[in-house]
């Protein structure tokens, strides 16, 4: 067989045309988008800096368990959601916290992350126009994953550029309770996270973001600049292979993995 395709050039010009170059091509694209998200998320990463640290007064605990996680390797990082800022914030938490442990930015970064389609509306993204037409350009151009809520379309086709990346061993942002809750209160666990999980086994790392709903209101503004409110990050322990659950019980237990850490913030909040 070999013999035959050698001594055919037109055969073996065929194959590489059809075959070689497009897989070339392929993953020649993918570092030139992995390189050119990962300078946008450091450039994002320090300009954020002065506002986590300065406004917010944002202050991150994580467990040690994280210390011996392979940042190489495929990763999801499930967190709640309250606030159209929290993947900006989540990212920045976790980017700052590695990067406090020596770890590099090539190690890191880039981090994709999950998120509703009409974020990507110029016109309807969240919160209101035309604050919209920046939150629809920054998840254009930091790698985000549109998904199309309510739709009926089967969860393979819906993550399945996600499931490409984690496989890809790259790291995906998500928030397991599908949609953004008020006023801080966690909801129930879509199926996403558990699906994710089922087919990649990648580890979770379940986080926490507290007070995050509060930082864009114009009540709290003078307490967080003054320090009295402040946002707080927990990064629990990583969730391993726990796939053989079904899904929904995948979900389930990272909610209440998020919901532990929630209510660990409570315990201190009452020491202090």
């Amino acid at each position: 067989m070999v013999k035959n395709i050698t001594g055919d050039k037109k055969q073996v010009a065929r194959i590489i045309k059809e075959n070689i170059k497009p897989t070339l091509n392929r993953a020649y694209d993918v570092k030139k988008i992995t390189l050119f998200l990962r300078i946008l998320q450091i450039i994002t990463y320090y300009i954020f800096y002065p506002v986590a640290k300065f406004i917010f007064h944002i202050e991150i605990n994580a467990s040690q368990a994280l210390n011996n996680i392979d940042l190489s390797k495929q990763l999801l990082i499930a967190a709640n959601h309250t606030h159209f800022l929290d993947s900006t914030i989540g990212a920045w938490a976790f980017t700052k916290y590695f990067r406090s442990i020596k770890y590099p930015f090539s190690k890191i970064l880039p981090i994709r992350f999950i998120a509703a389609a009409e974020y990507f509306d110029f016109l309807k993204a969240p919160p209101f126009f035309p604050i919209s037409l920046i939150v629809a350009s920054y998840v254009r151009l930091n790698g985000s994953i549109p998904v199309l809520r309510g739709s009926n379309d089967r969860l393979e086709n819906k993550l399945k550029t996600a499931i490409d990346i984690l496989n890809n061993n790259g790291k995906i942002f998500i928030f397991p309770e599908g949609k953004m809750s008020k006023e801080g209160k966690l909801l129930k666990g879509k199926k996403g996270v558990g699906y994710l999980h089922q087919m990649t086994k990648s580890p979770i790392i379940p986080m926490a973001l507290i007070n995050v709903y509060k930082c864009t209101d114009i009540k709290n503004l003078f307490a967080f600049l003054t320090g009295k409110k402040r946002i707080k990050i927990y990064i629990g322990e990583p969730i391993t292979d726990i796939s053989d659950l079904d899904i929904e019980e995948i979900s389930a237990t990272v909610m209440d993995r998020i919901k532990n850490l929630i209510e660990q913030d409570n315990v201190e909040s009452l020491i202090t």
